[in-house]
C-alpha cells in the first residue's frame, strides 16, 4: 500500500507537540481512522482538519472527548435539520407555484 495520501502519526505528533495517546483516543472514539502500514500508524491527509478541530476544542477550550462527541452529534442533527428545511422550502415553493 502506498503512503502518499497518509501522514505518519509519529511525525505528526512530533511536529505538532500532540501526544500520541490523543491521536489513539480519537481513533477509539471513531473521530478519525488510523491505518497501519509496516507496523507504523498513519492518518489520511484529509482527516488532519478534523484532528486540528478536535485538538482546539480539547486543548484550547478544555472540552473532553465525550463532550466533543456530543457536540459532533448535535452538529450533525443541525445539519440534517437544515437540509430537511431546505427540501421543505423547495416543496412549498413548488406547491405555491401551482
Amino acid at each position: 500500500m502506498t503512503t502518499e495520501n497518509y501522514i505518519l502519526v509519529q511525525l505528526y505528533c512530533t511536529q505538532t507537540k500532540i501526544e500520541h495517546s490523543f491521536i489513539a483516543n480519537l481513533n477509539e472514539y471513531g473521530f478519525i481512522s488510523l491505518t497501519t502500514i509496516d507496523n507504523e500508524s498513519y492518518i489520511l491527509e484529509e482527516e488532519i482538519t478534523e484532528v486540528e478541530r478536535i485538538r482546539r476544542l480539547h486543548y484550547d477550550l478544555g472540552i473532553n472527548l465525550e463532550g466533543i462527541d456530543a457536540l459532533n452529534n448535535l452538529m450533525q442533527k443541525i445539519a440534517d435539520l437544515e437540509k430537511e428545511n431546505r427540501v421543505l422550502k423547495q416543496k412549498l415553493l413548488l406547491f405555491e407555484g401551482d
